[in-house]
């Protein structure tokens, strides 16, 4: 069978593509113009500059606080960074707040009890070979927690169900954090947010071109984005660690212990039943990302197939915000639809490409009209990108590495590929470490 296409069917597939970028185009800059007003306004800090420690605290100071924090360090086999984690929370500046550390070792064949007995912390022991993973940790640590009757396998340590916390703080293993991330909690809490994100940083950028990269990425997706929702008065989606949720919260949404990317499932959830997540662009915290290609495939393939398990969803989301006139479930459901940094990227490229090519074999003025569009969306897809950087402070020395970007999206495209089409990912896996 041969397909033939015509001049007039590639126009209105081109003005359909076009149509979509547009759309998303808008969508990121809203957000950047709303981070810049917020960066030149009350939120004046950047996750990349870690000397400003004098200026959380003092923030901090000002406000009189008494939450009650406990934190939780979910860990499996962590013997080797463990200790860098409690030792990091154990020198927070804390004036107005207490904390309790809690490390929940999950099914652990190291040392990684031991050495966070030894360094003062509680430890909670869960062994629970058939359900595996951080969601389902989470969710029976919780459940021991707030129901004295659970039966979920969670040894806790003694005591701990009379301690008084207001509110829990998950850090993972991997991730050290400001010494005034737990006191800018506080003092959300004391403020009446009930559902907080901390700025979640990489703590290796210039381990190579690989982390440079993604930590391009994730100043405009943890840090210009979410900067950008607050500002607006939208809701964040929480990113796994340096999460605080307050106790009211657990109670209301129980976790899901099936969820592969359970930190966006949970913001979901939370939407639906009218929480609002909060940034901290104060509350700082870094964590080590792979630099390898091998390493970093494990992390990309459950993110992707988690996501992709969750577009399915944007629909009924977006009908309760019409109906609810919620505009925090609609920009839910708006940001399960746009593609990632990289998939932005290459759909602007395509389009841009496809819009030359019908240019030039049909030279009308609807398809020079097409290409002059196209590329004129990519210029400010480029744009934002610079932008983002600049406005999140990202040295030159780690913004080169979008010299690699075509590397990584064509890498990126092919994990997404093997997860829709070979080998879909259908339970928990842990990272690896280097």
């Amino acid at each position: 069978m041969h397909f033939h296409l015509t001049q007039p069917a590639a126009l209105w597939l081109l003005s359909i593509l076009i149509f979509l970028c547009a759309i998303f185009q808008y969508l990121q800059w809203r957000l950047l113009g709303s981070a810049i007003t917020a960066r030149i306004g009350a939120f004046n800090a950047s996750p990349f500059l870690r000397d400003i420690a004098a200026e959380a605290e003092c923030l901090a100071d000002s406000v009189e606080c008494t939450p009650h924090l406990l934190v939780v360090i979910p860990a499996h086999n962590e013997e080797l960074l463990i200790g860098r984690a409690v030792s990091a929370l154990q020198s927070s500046t804390v004036k107005h707040t207490q904390f309790r550390i809690v490390v929940a070792a999950d099914n652990c064949t190291d040392r990684t009890a031991a050495i966070a007995k030894a360094a003062g912390c509680d430890v909670a022991i869960r062994t629970d070979a058939g359900r595996v993973g951080k969601s389902w940790l989470l969710h029976d640590v919780f459940e021991s927690l707030l129901n004295p009757e659970s039966v979920a396998p969670v040894e806790l340590p003694a005591g701990l169900n009379y301690y008084p916390w207001d509110a829990a703080v998950i850090v993972d293993a991997d991730c050290i954090v400001h010494p005034a991330m737990l006191e800018r909690f506080a003092v959300r809490i004391q403020d009446g947010e009930t559902a907080i994100q901390g700025c979640y940083s990489i703590l290796n950028p210039e381990a190579s071109w690989r982390t440079r990269l993604m930590c391009c990425a994730l100043a405009l997706v943890h840090y210009i984005k979410p900067l950008g929702r607050e500002r607006l008065g939208l809701s964040e989606t929480l990113k796994g660690s340096g999460m605080c949720l307050h106790r009211s919260v657990l109670q209301s949404v129980k976790w899901d212990g099936n969820a592969l990317t359970e930190d966006l499932e949970y913001s979901l959830q939370l939407a639906e039943k009218g929480f609002r997540v909060a940034f901290d662009p104060r509350a700082l915290l870094w964590a080590e990302m792979p630099a390898t290609a091998g390493a970093a495939v494990r992390q990309r393939r459950r993110w992707e197939a988690g996501r992709f398990r969750l577009i399915s969803r944007a629909p009924q989301l977006y009908r309760m915000g019409l109906y609810c006139k919620d505009n925090r479930l609609k920009d839910r459901a708006l940001d399960l639809l746009t593609p990632g940094l990289a998939e932005l990227t290459a759909l602007n490229l395509l389009v841009a490409g496809l819009s030359a090519a019908a240019s030039l074999r049909w030279p009308t003025d609807g398809t020079q009209a097409a290409f002059g569009a196209s590329f004129s969306l990519l210029l400010l897809h480029g744009m934002y990108v610079l932008m983002g950087l600049k406005t999140a402070g990202i040295p030159r020395t780690i913004s080169r590495a979008l010299l690699f970007a075509p590397a990584y999206i064509l890498w990126k495209l092919a994990v997404k590929l093997t997860v829709l089409v070979f080998k879909p990912v259908t339970a928990w896996q842990r990272t690896d470490r280097e």
